[in-house]
């Protein structure tokens, strides 16, 4: 995606619209001059305006002074050596003339030359194209998802990300640093108060303005004492211990291990939960399929009416259920056959993005998709339901002459959908340039994973490979980084899979019936493997779900049978646990971003039974969840864990690890 930014000649009225889209001059910023020009077009404005927040790095457009521009969220926040600058306008029309104040963010005491340091490069850029004379035009300006200052104070970081919408604050504190140094000024702002469960609130002249206090992942409270404001002079602020939890409690969550809420999701036939995904606001997104005509749907829902109707039909289902457990909306999809989902993801506005499997030659496929013709065997399908759940903005088959399933997904900051499962078709579409264009799966046990980008419209494949040897080959789960590299995780019978020089591990370690987990990062275009490592030991390993983090290191949840599965010393458990007659573990690793070497590995279990790992998610202090399911009547649960008791034949499980995954 890049924006252009063409200017000629500018209005006064005009001018005031492009200082709002951050290329004018800050009052408080001598030197931020804006260049001459023209406003910029409607589409670049609107595109802007519904972009994620993106950190545009200073590359000869703006003065020398500001390094990183955020876009997105309310007003401007201009990144300096020494400070936030934060620009706001009164509410009203754009193209009118609008009064503006600017608000500056400091740290006293803190490091005067900080290195800042962007993380998370995506693949959006922007070209500044203004005034007639090329020597000051400036193309493809990088655009990143954070940036960094590092050593504000010693051991101290401060990270400014995207959330929801809008920019975040967040410490990063490494062991031995003192938080009691840490303090926020504020200057601009003709009053600061604080409000529980916002913040600070700012008064401005133009309206007032919420800043969330410092995030701390797990700052124990009473630790540094609670937030204060001072007023030091006339329109400056000094706040003493401006700290937050990492993820604020909700209202009534003073036990951190409450449930918030519970509920039952299905009708009068047989209903399974397949994904879940979250967004910036706590809805959470559900994926699965249902037997249950009676499943409850939503009004003005896409689909309410359900369609399987043979002995082997089913419908997929869809929800998006409120912070508060309600639900926002809920619907079938599928045709008159079975229809299975196994993966959901959503983006930074609510859209989300769903594969599976289908054998309905009648499934719903939207105009102008990239395949809207069933291809018999069963077929892949991948999806994106608008933000309101009330509309597919497409649907398309995806697969060739044999049987396929999607099993994992993944979205990227432009809208691009990242597929893997597992397909027995030597004519499955692949694409010119991709890694691997040839099926490899010839034998009764074969079959290829394959890993596929789709474009964010839904009419064509950015990129399709193969990933596989001459045995079985599956690809389970799939996340996406900043850059658009893509990480897959899966289980092959191949001693041929593709590994590459320099990575953990380059030898099959499975036996004829028992295979290895694998991880691999796909270069952005799709065109080779950045890394590919076998991942198990002598038994059978399988790896099921997956997660990156802003560094790139790949954290891995799944099931091993293998006693020599490789694990680390100090993780929380190097042994392994697994019992005589269900031999299987669950396993967390986390994947150097090289691919060269485990950062950590463990397994995850109790010693009576079996214990499966399904799926992993990483917050950004890279604290791993994973959840699972288990028949260990000793699987290990922490002192005052909402359920310490197993319940009887198969408990589900979710697990906190610790960073450094010594706890």
């Amino acid at each position: 995606m890049r924006y252009s930014w063409h200017v000629r000649k500018m209005s006064p009225v005009l001018l005031l619209a492009f200082l709002l889209l951050g290329m004018g001059r800050l009052p408080s910023v001598e030197a931020l001059a804006p260049w001459p020009g023209d406003a910029v077009t409607a589409e670049t404005a609107g595109a802007l305006g519904r972009a994620p927040v993106m950190f545009v790095e200073n590359v000869g457009q703006l003065d020398r002074a500001v390094r990183f521009q955020a876009r997105g969220g309310a007003g401007t926040l201009w990144l300096a050596e020494d400070a936030l600058w934060i620009t706001l306008f009164e509410a009203g029309d754009e193209g009118a003339e609008r009064q503006g104040v600017d608000l500056r963010l400091s740290f006293p005491g803190a490091n005067p030359d900080p290195r800042l340091e962007p993380f998370n490069r995506l693949e959006t850029t922007v070209s500044y194209f203004v005034g007639d004379d090329p020597d000051r035009w400036r193309s493809d300006a990088p655009v990143w998802g954070g940036v960094r200052y590092v050593d504000l104070y010693p051991g101290i970081d401060l990270e400014v990300t995207g959330e929801g919408g809008r920019w975040a604050l967040r410490l990063r504190v490494r062991p031995g640093a003192d938080l009691s140094q840490v303090r926020l000024r504020v200057a601009g702002a003709e009053s600061v108060d604080l409000v529980e469960g916002e913040g600070l609130r700012l008064h401005t002249a133009v309206g007032d303005y919420a800043l969330p206090l410092l995030r701390v992942q797990d700052l124990p409270k009473g630790t540094i004492g609670r937030a204060s404001v001072q007023e030091l002079d006339s329109q400056i602020f000094d706040v003493t211990a401006p700290f937050a939890l990492s993820a604020p409690s909700a209202p009534g969550q003073d036990n951190p291990f409450q449930l918030l809420y519970g509920a039952y999701l299905g009708g009068d036939a047989d209903d399974y939960g397949g994904d879940v995904a979250v967004d910036g606001h706590g809805a959470a997104y559900v994926v699965g399929r249902t037997g249950s005509s009676d499943f409850p749907t939503t009004p003005g829902a896409f689909d309410v009416t359900y369609n399987g109707g043979s002995v082997y039909g089913g419908d997929v289902f869809v929800v998006k259920i409120n912070p508060d457990g309600t639900l926002a909306y809920a619907a079938f999809l599928g045709g008159s056959e079975g229809d299975y989902g196994y993966g959901i993801a959503v983006d930074g506005y609510g859209a989300a993005y769903v594969t599976g499997g289908t054998d309905s030659p009648d499934f719903p496929v939207t105009p102008g998709a990239f395949d809207s013709t069933w291809n018999s065997s069963g077929d892949a399908f991948v999806v994106k339901v608008s933000p309101g759940g009330d509309a597919l903005v497409y649907a398309t088959f995806l697969g060739g002459s044999g049987h396929e399933r999607g099993n994992g997904i993944a979205v990227d900051g432009n809208g691009a959908a990242y597929v893997t499962g597992e397909t027995l078709s030597s004519n499955f579409p692949t694409t010119a340039g991709a890694f691997d264009g040839t099926y490899n799966g010839g034998s009764i046990y074969g079959g290829d994973a394959f890993v596929v980008k789709v474009a964010s419209n839904g009419s064509a494949l950015a990129y399709s490979t193969f990933l596989g040897g001459h045995r079985d080959d599956s690809g389970s789960g799939i996340a996406v980084d900043g850059s658009g590299a893509a990480y897959v995780t899966g289980s092959t019978l191949s001693d041929n899979f593709p590994t590459t020089p320099g990575a953990f591990d380059t030898t099959y370690g499975g036996g004829y019936y028992s295979g290895d987990a694998f991880v691999v990062k796909v270069t952005p275009n799709g065109g080779a493997l950045a890394y590919s490592t076998f991942l198990g030991g002598y038994r059978d390993d399988s790896g099921s779900g997956i997660a990156v983090d802003g560094s790139g290191a790949a954290y891995v949840a799944g099931t091993t049978a293998s006693s020599d599965f490789p694990t680390t010393p100090g993780s929380f458990d190097p042994t392994y646990n697994g019992g005589y007659e269900d031999p299987e573990d669950a396993f967390v690793v986390k994947v150097a971003p090289d691919g060269s070497t485990l950062l950590y590995g463990a397994f995850l279990g109790g010693g009576d039974s079996y214990d499966v790992g399904r799926g992993i998610a990483v917050n950004d202090e890279g604290a791993a969840y994973v959840v699972g399911y288990t028949s260990s009547t000793d699987f290990p649960t922490t002192p005052d864990a909402f359920d310490t008791t197993y319940n009887y034949n198969s408990d589900a499980f979710v697990a906190k690890v610790s960073p450094g995954a010594a706890s």
